[in-house]
């Protein structure tokens, strides 16, 4: 009980803004991830019912663009945490400068906007109707960014996020900010 306690401190420290939940059982965090819009679940490996590898694969059919961070005191564990496509894979005693890395590099950037709301589908709407405006079709665009034309579906879909460093191409290339492709109403 104490340790998940002193995570949601040491995440407060990090990312002050964070609302952060904690569980004892991953089973109650998976019913609050049914529930819930989560951006970062942190997950130890040895856990009292089922293995953390298996709570992330639940909680990433959940909520596909989870950020799963790793802090357990099982070392052996971190090849398998590619897996599921962890943001990263801290070994225990925490360290928050570790942890404040892990956040400053998740997998799936969390961008708060300036004003709006923030959403997949306001970025995927954003995005095509910056293209249109622009006279590019998604083939065109698909060929500036090098991607395929299936992938630039993907994102004005809602169905995937583009990650950090195409996002920071796709503002260069559509003559946006980051913060105005992320935000709804634009």
């Amino acid at each position: 009980m104490l340790l998940v306690k002193d995570i949601i401190r040491d995440v407060k420290s990090v990312a002050p803004d964070a609302t952060c939940v904690g569980f004892h059982r991953e089973t109650e965090a998976i019913l609050y991830a049914k529930h819930h819009s989560i951006d970062v679940a942190l997950l130890d490996i040895d856990m009292p019912i089922m293995n953390g590898l298996l709570v992330a694969e639940k909680l990433c059919k959940i909520h596909p663009f989870l950020n799963i961070i790793f802090l357990t005191g099982y070392p052996e564990y971190a090849l398998d945490s590619y897996t599921v496509y962890a943001s990263d894979f801290l070994v225990k005693p925490l360290c928050r400068e570790a942890l404040a890395h892990a956040f400053n590099n998740l997998r799936h950037p969390i961008v708060q906007p300036h004003n709006g709301s923030y959403g997949v589908q306001a970025l995927g709407a954003n995005i095509k109707a910056r293209r249109i405006k622009l006279g590019l079709s998604a083939n065109d665009l698909a060929e500036h960014l090098d991607v395929s034309f299936q992938t630039v579906y993907r994102w004005e879909s809602g169905e995937r996020i583009p990650d950090t460093v195409m996002l920071v191409e796709l503002s260069r290339i559509l003559g946006v900010s980051i913060n105005d492709l992320m935000t709804a109403g634009q």
